[in-house]
C-alpha cells in the first residue's frame, strides 16, 4: 500500500473513521499482527541500525542536497548507457 497505508482497528461492525475519510477508489485491506509495530521491524538489526544512523545524519544536517544527488545519478546513468 505504500506511503498511503493506514493501520486501523475495526470492531467488525462499524465503519472506522479512517475508512470513512478515504476518497472513492480501489483499496487493498489486509490484517496486520500488531498496529504498534514500527515499519522495518522485520529488517535485520544491522540494516535497522544503518537506517537509523542515516536518519540521524540527515537530521544533523549532513545530508546531500537533492539537486546534487540527482546530478550524480544522471551522470551515472549516462555513463552506463554510453558503455
Amino acid at each position: 500500500m505504500g506511503d498511503a497505508a493506514k493501520v486501523i482497528h475495526w470492531n467488525g461492525r462499524d465503519v472506522p473513521p479512517a475508512l470513512a475519510a478515504l476518497p472513492p477508489g480501489d483499496y487493498r485491506i489486509e490484517p496486520v499482527e500488531a498496529a504498534d509495530d514500527e515499519p522495518g521491524d522485520d529488517l535485520p538489526p544491522e540494516t535497522q541500525a544503518r537506517i537509523r544512523a542515516g536518519m540521524a545524519s540527515i537530521a544533523a544536517g549532513k545530508g546531500i542536497p537533492l539537486d546534487e544527488v540527482d546530478a550524480r545519478l544522471r551522470a551515472t546513468i549516462a555513463a552506463a548507457r554510453a558503455r
